[in-house]
């Protein structure tokens, strides 16, 4: 059974990464945007690791003027099923402290 004409497929609101982790999921953003949400979740991984996947997806050209997003689409890939994961190998928090107990298990 295929989607039914007029029914929207639900995006849910992606929040947070596990702590130590780099996350690109299909989501909304805090502004209700649709798209690739790039996240990070602290002790270890930060903004500036979540901006070197931005570049990778959207600005680095990998087949003549075609970044990776739009090299996949034209490919027939849905970009909406993408997600990818990393996680750091010993996640610690800027001043060297391990994660806290109690967020080393929280995900979303």
């Amino acid at each position: 059974m295929g989607d039914l004409p007029g029914r929207k497929k639900r995006v849910r609101r992606l929040l947070n990464a596990k702590p130590g982790e780099l996350r690109v999921e299909w989501g909304k953003d805090d502004y209700d945007n649709v798209n690739l949400i790039f996240l990070h979740g602290g002790y270890g991984s930060y903004g500036g690791h979540s901006h070197a996947l931005v570049d990778a997806f959207y600005h680095h050209k990998v087949l003549g003027d075609l970044n990776l997003v739009e090299y996949l689409k034209s490919c027939g890939f849905d970009i909406a099923t993408l997600k990818f994961s990393i996680q750091h190998s010993d996640p610690r928090a800027r001043d060297g402290s391990p994660v806290p107990h109690d967020l080393s298990k929280k995900r979303r």
